[in-house]
Parts: C-alpha cells; sequence; structure tokens
C-alpha cells in the first residue's frame, strides 16, 4: 500500500515501482496520482481488516495486555489465504466500479 508511510515512499521503494509500473499507475505521495486522505476504499485493511479483528477480539475479552496481544496474534494468523484473497478480489471489483 502506497499510503505515505516513511517506509512506503523510500527511494529504493519508489525505483522499484517505476521500474514495473509506470508513473500512471503508482498512487503515492511524490508521483503524479497522489493517494487521497483517509481513503478506506483503496485500503482493505481499513475496509475490511480492522473491524473484523476487532470484532473476533472483542469476543475473547482479554483483561490483560499480554491477553490482549495473544488474542490479536492468534486471530491474524487464523485468517486463511481464502479470505484474504476473497478480500482483495471484492476491492478490485469494487475499484473498477
Amino acid at each position: 500500500m502506497q499510503d505515505g508511510a516513511p517506509s512506503h515512499i523510500a527511494r529504493c521503494v519508489k525505483d522499484v515501482l517505476k521500474h514495473h509500473f509506470t508513473e500512471e499507475r503508482v498512487i503515492s505521495r511524490q508521483f503524479r496520482h497522489l493517494w487521497p486522505p483517509r481513503s478506506h476504499d483503496l485500503n482493505p485493511c481499513d475496509f475490511w481488516f480492522w473491524g473484523h479483528l476487532k470484532q473476533l477480539v472483542s469476543y475473547d475479552q482479554p483483561r490483560t495486555l499480554p491477553d490482549l496481544k495473544d488474542s490479536i496474534s492468534r486471530h491474524v494468523l487464523n485468517i486463511s489465504q481464502n479470505t484474504l484473497r476473497s478480500t482483495v478480489e471484492h476491492a478490485i471489483y469494487d475499484f473498477k466500479q
């Protein structure tokens, strides 16, 4: 995700993006097309993942910080490849609409 995080706009990352894509296809700071502010439409983590994870972790009702961390880790590791693939495919479908 080219969301403007410093590691995402490092010169080496930008060079790789320029090599594999044209500037017309990259949405990021310091490219022709800027990333829209607070755009959950372009970020599957924002429109699906965090809400899904919060629901699962809330169900566990962790009482301590170590319990919370364990619950988060466990639920992240249990997300199947099919679920992730479906999420990305849904995002691609939405982009085309």
